[in-house]
């Protein structure tokens, strides 16, 4: 596993969005925006079910440790001491990423917290940008209360849809592959992949909820 300075990255979103007069959406905020009714009633029926206030709870604590989980990881791929200061949860599902996910399969780390973004259309971070089993790669890192099956997972293939598309616009490459790595709560990891026709397929629907987003708004 190697630091390979191979592309000059924006130094944050704020950058790219000054190049533009009116504000380009976020990755997320056109996956939110163009959410399917179905989805939508999924969740309300959730937070009717644990009520507002756990919701937004349930909510915060699952973001603050998947900050400390992301800070974990990029310590280790900074190849620097990791030490549980801060959350022991989200210090042990880095552990469960690390080391059934990175470690012998990453072999380039071309940039982590990588601004990317597709001209005129949208912008977004993804977690690392690199080498991962000798494909060029776009990974993002996820924790979740319980393990995910594969055909709920398609906002995570979008969103590295997203991502790769607008690598290859801007860097003039050819990403192969996404992948997410992910971890529970018990330390079950997961990982799933995106490359072929299925990437083919989420670039296609991610561009059309991209024209989507931009009829509405």
């Amino acid at each position: 596993m190697r630091w390979v300075n191979k592309f000059k990255y924006p130094l944050s979103t704020k950058i790219i969005q000054n190049l533009y007069d009116d504000k380009i959406p976020s990755v997320s905020k056109i996956l939110k925006e163009t959410m399917s009714e179905e989805k939508k009633k999924a969740l309300q029926n959730w937070i009717d079910k644990v009520g507002r206030e756990e919701a937004n709870k349930v909510k915060v604590d699952a973001s603050k440790r998947g900050d400390f989980m992301h800070q974990y990881i990029e310590q280790f791929l900074k190849n620097e001491i990791l030490k549980p200061e801060k959350d022991q949860k989200a210090f042990e599902m880095a552990k469960v990423i690390i080391n059934n996910g990175l470690k012998n399969n990453l072999e380039e780390i071309w940039k982590t917290e990588a601004v990317l973004h597709y001209p005129e259309r949208y912008i977004g971070i993804t977690d690392l940008v690199g080498v991962m089993n000798a494909k060029t790669t776009i990974i993002d890192f996820k924790q979740s209360n319980n393990p995910k099956q594969e055909k709920f997972c398609d906002d995570y293939f979008l969103q590295l849809a997203a991502y790769i598309m607008a690598h290859d616009k801007v860097y003039n490459t050819k990403i192969s592959q996404g992948i997410i790595l992910l971890s529970t709560e018990n330390y079950m990891f997961q990982r799933f992949d995106l490359f072929g026709e299925k990437l083919d397929f989420f670039k296609k629907v991610f561009l059309e909820k991209t024209n989507e987003y931009f009829k509405k708004f």
